[in-house]
């Protein structure tokens, strides 16, 4: 287990690292064929995990409510993530970032600690939805944009069919597969 994550999704290089404790990495493997080991480059955004109290969001302008398990606060120049589903009493979760987004502090709860005998781990919460929300942000600083949707080549030509969750993205990228004038 590393000491620092590099996690790259569109040419963006997030450094994960935890305050002394070492960083288990996602068991999805979607996640897999994002994290880098070759030829780190310098990072756009850096992430420090760390697991002693989480900053108090009381006094903080609340400027976004998801209505389910997070919400964004700003106090100064800095925005808040809060992650508490309706079944934690408490977050499990708090994202400090500076107004640019280049630097990023994760407040974890119990939740995401691992304790095996001698040794406390962290699990890495860089993933969904923090991770989209992150990038959404950091693109918008920098003229880009996160677009949920599917992607497919044809004949050298990129094609891309956005839209929301069920929308059938999927499905009709999986309706060119196999076709003799699919290549």
């Amino acid at each position: 287990m590393p000491d620092c994550l590099n996690l790259e999704i569109a040419g963006i290089n997030c450094a994960i690292t935890a305050d002394g404790l070492k960083i288990v990495q996602h068991a999805d493997p979607a996640y897999q064929h994002f994290f880098r080991t070759d030829g780190i480059r310098s990072s756009d955004i850096d992430i420090t995990i760390r697991t002693d109290i989480m900053p108090d969001t009381l006094g903080m302008n609340k400027i976004f409510d998801s209505g389910e398990s997070w919400s964004l606060f700003r106090a100064g120049r800095d925005y808040f993530l809060i992650f508490q589903p309706p079944v934690f009493n408490t977050p499990y979760l708090t994202a400090r970032m500076d107004h640019t987004l280049t630097q990023i502090t994760i407040y974890c709860s119990e939740h995401l600690i691992n304790h095996t005998g001698e040794r406390t781990t962290v699990s890495n919460p860089v993933q969904y939805p923090l991770d989209q929300i992150i990038l959404m942000h950091y693109l918008a600083q920098t003229q880009g944009a996160l677009i949920h949707a599917a992607g497919m080549d044809m004949d050298g030509s990129g094609y891309i069919f956005p839209g929301q969750s069920g929308a059938g993205k999927s499905t009709l990228a999986r309706q060119f597969f196999g076709r003799k004038d699919f290549n």
